[in-house]
């Protein structure tokens, strides 16, 4: 909405937006030099930092919100058991996966009892339709989505993360690129808040923006963004306890090879934009 609104161009600032499938897939081209900063789920964005001589700095996370996120069955999928046997989507490496992994977990079904599909999110509604899967866990539109084109065939929502996860999105670059452009993005930072007010302030305008640039429902949209916290640029206690945990997870299923100090993980400029943040 701040790229829409011209909040941008309003702070001096000519942005260019690249669109990626997922956060997962946008750090692969980051990863390649494209872009001087990358929106990403938590878990990639952490897993990006860490494996990469923690080169990357999050500036601010624009949305918080488990209800965002859907586990979506088939109608003989009833119960957590129920998956025991079953191939399941998920975007691997992303808060897709910690979320379908934590579910399982937590609800003592061994994740060697299922088959992981490794899928982009808008493959999967399609893949539950061909039942190629049987369930998907993701974030929303999607879950949203395969409800409304599959749900007079018993497809429904298993869960939200709700208890599993924080669900948080990060928007991180380079360390050097933020202390050589620190009043670029402070300027970015504010003009992404207006933008956020905005989208909160005008929920059927977002709807409609999307249907118009992505061809995506329009009341749909409308509907799954309401269902997120945005705005969460401060970094408080709860979102270092987040991060904290989905280290360890994704130390423990290798994805992160040793301990991180995730006090480093946050650009420091930002702790003072807000009392509400802290310093880890």
């Amino acid at each position: 909405m701040a790229h829409d609104q011209g909040y941008y161009e309003d702070v001096g600032l000519d942005v260019e937006m690249l669109l990626f499938p997922s956060g997962t897939t946008a750090l692969e081209a980051f990863r390649q030099g494209q872009g001087d900063l990358v929106g990403t789920g938590d878990l990639p964005g952490l897993v990006y930092w860490a494996t990469h001589d923690q080169e990357t700095r999050v500036i601010m996370s624009p949305a918080f919100g488990p209800e965002r996120f859907s586990a979506v069955a088939t109608a003989e999928i009833q119960a957590p058991e129920d998956l025991v046997g079953k191939t399941i989507g998920i975007r691997e490496g992303s808060g897709s996966e910690y979320f379908a992994q934590r579910y399982l977990e937590l609800n003592d079904v061994d994740e060697g009892d299922v088959i992981f599909a490794n899928l982009e999110p808008g493959q999967m509604t399609a893949a539950l339709s061909n039942k190629d899967i049987d369930a998907f866990f993701i974030w929303d539109p999607h879950g949203g989505q395969a409800l409304e084109a599959l749900g007079d065939t018993g497809v429904h929502e298993l869960s939200t993360a709700t208890g599993y996860m924080g669900g948080y999105s990060m928007i991180s670059g380079r360390e050097a690129w933020l202390e050589d452009n620190e009043e670029t993005v402070l300027a970015f930072i504010e003009a992404t808040e207006r933008g956020l007010d905005f989208a909160q302030d005008n929920l059927d305008y977002v709807g409609e923006y999307a249907e118009r640039e992505f061809q995506m429902d329009s009341e749909l949209v409308a509907s799954e963004y309401g269902k997120s916290d945005w705005l969460v640029t401060f970094l408080d206690e709860a979102f270092f306890e987040e991060m904290s945990n989905l280290a360890s997870w994704a130390t423990d299923k290798g994805m992160i090879e040793e301990e991180v100090d995730i006090g480093s993980l946050v650009w420091d400029p930002v702790l003072d934009l807000d009392d509400r943040s802290v310093q880890p």
